[in-house]
């Protein structure tokens, strides 16, 4: 019998990503990349992982009680959005001109933590951090394992249920209430939806157009020296945002980035990276591709950093807001803790922002995003729509499919798996009675899953 496994390993862990075989600027080649067992593999994972999501057993009684619970109170009505109804609280922050939520690609956030200071991949971002009107929150996870189920969730506001909206028919018949950008919209910006990559890529032209952005641009809308099958690389991705964008009102603009990620193309000597900037917080200096991944963090933290000054200077009253898409691409030890392996960071920066904005005990996850930066600036009384809760009001939780965290534990739902908020060193810990918190991300799950599959009618 003779065994055959294509791939360059007999592990995942070292065999060739089909990320990094994307070596050409044909999509469809790069696709034809990968070997016929791998695409039909990835096809039978794919089916079977949407079957058990649309197959959600939950009727209009159930949806009801969800309904009741996240609102707090009974609501006579028969669609899902006016159980999400709320009424802002009134500005926290003079309201700013113009606001840039910069979504980095694989930006996790142990790098910007004391215990990895020595590794220098993100002194810029830790320079905007060490400004008075700076604030991190530091339990925040992302919405799932993958960038297109971040935009998916800051984009509608709705948590992940491997259900990717942006391919649901129920997407393109109207915008969700819960959706960031007509809601922006209704508080005077001008929306517009930034990607360094392609706008075909997982429709994500059509899609945010259709969930409330008024323009979408992506690298096919400017010219670029350099980049790859994902795109322009991020140094003239954030110019071109320069170049193009109009002061011509107020506007709320998404940033997703594209170079930090497989196969690694930048050329980080041109772009003034050198090994020893990483080197001394490594105890392996001879890892060369480690080095080449720790060097393309380096530059897309130096791209978003000098991006954020520039238009900083030319905006000074703009609002800036830094997260990730997701982590676990990249650790430097072989057993990450679960915060290191999945936290990513929320970062606010601008005029009435402060370390003290929040409670201590505040934690969230990317639906949190939209209710926050609504809080911050909605006059008092205005009607926004939202499945998570605003930090502002402190929320505590913060969750997607997977994992929770709160400010002192991490852990897995469907596990006994906890540990503290600590990095490199773990800390086991006894997992706390998450019935109530369980009980309000079922509901939000439940009437998220129904208004993607069946609308908002009950």
């Amino acid at each position: 019998m003779i065994f055959t496994r294509f791939g360059g390993s007999l592990t995942y862990a070292n065999s060739i990503h089909w990320e990094n075989a994307a070596v050409s600027k044909d999509n469809f080649l790069n696709e034809a990349i990968l070997d016929d067992v791998q695409a039909l593999y990835r096809a039978y994972s794919t089916f079977n992982k949407f079957k058990k999501a649309t197959n959600l057993n939950l009727n209009s009684e159930q949806v009801h009680n969800y309904g009741t619970l996240l609102a707090g109170h009974t609501i006579v009505t028969t669609n899902v959005e006016d159980y999400l109804k709320r009424e802002a609280q009134g500005a926290k922050i003079p309201k700013p001109s113009h606001i840039f939520l910069i979504i980095g690609e694989s930006y996790a956030e142990w790098p910007l933590l004391p215990e990895f200071k020595d590794l220098n991949i993100a002194n810029e971002v830790k320079g905007i951090l060490d400004k008075d009107n700076a604030v991190l929150v530091k339990p925040f996870l992302p919405a799932g394992s993958g960038t297109a189920i971040a935009v998916n969730s800051i984009v509608t506001g709705l948590p992940n249920l491997s259900l990717y909206p942006n391919y649901k028919p129920e997407s393109y018949k109207g915008t969700y209430a819960t959706a960031i950008g007509s809601q922006m919209k209704q508080l005077g910006y001008k929306t517009r939806f930034w990607y360094g990559g392609f706008g075909s890529w997982q429709r994500i032209k059509e899609f945010t157009l259709a969930q409330g952005f008024d323009e979408f641009f992506s690298c096919s809308d400017f010219n670029y020296e350099s980049g790859n099958a994902w795109g322009s690389e991020d140094k003239y991705f954030f110019a071109a945002i320069t170049s193009l964008f109009a002061d011509n009102q107020p506007s709320f603009n998404v940033i997703l980035t594209s170079s930090n990620h497989p196969p690694f193309t930048v050329d980080l000597a041109k772009e003034g990276f050198d090994e020893s900037i990483v080197t001394s917080g490594l105890n392996d200096t001879s890892n060369k591709e480690l080095i080449n991944k720790l060097g393309h963090f380096w530059y897309a933290d130096k791209q978003i950093g000098n991006f954020v000054k520039r238009m900083q200077q030319k905006y000074p009253d703009s609002l800036f807001v830094i997260t990730g898409d997701h982590a676990d691409r990249l650790n430097i030890i072989p057993n990450p803790t679960i915060f290191e392996r999945y936290a990513i960071p929320f970062i606010l920066y601008g005029p009435g922002i402060n370390k003290n904005m929040f409670a201590n005990n505040v934690a969230g996850s990317h639906i949190t995003i939209a209710p926050t930066l609504l809080e911050l600036i909605a006059p008092k009384d205005f009607v926004y729509y939202t499945v998570g809760e605003s930090l502002t009001r402190g929320n505590s939780f913060g969750f997607n499919d997977t994992f929770w965290i709160t400010n002192e534990n991490i852990g897995e739902f469907d596990s006994s798996k906890t540990e503290m908020l600590s990095v490199t060193h773990r800390i086991t810990a006894p997992k706390p009675d998450l019935t109530q918190q369980k009980q309000l991300v079922d509901a939000m799950q439940g009437l998220s899953w129904w208004r993607i599959m069946k609308g908002n009618q009950i």
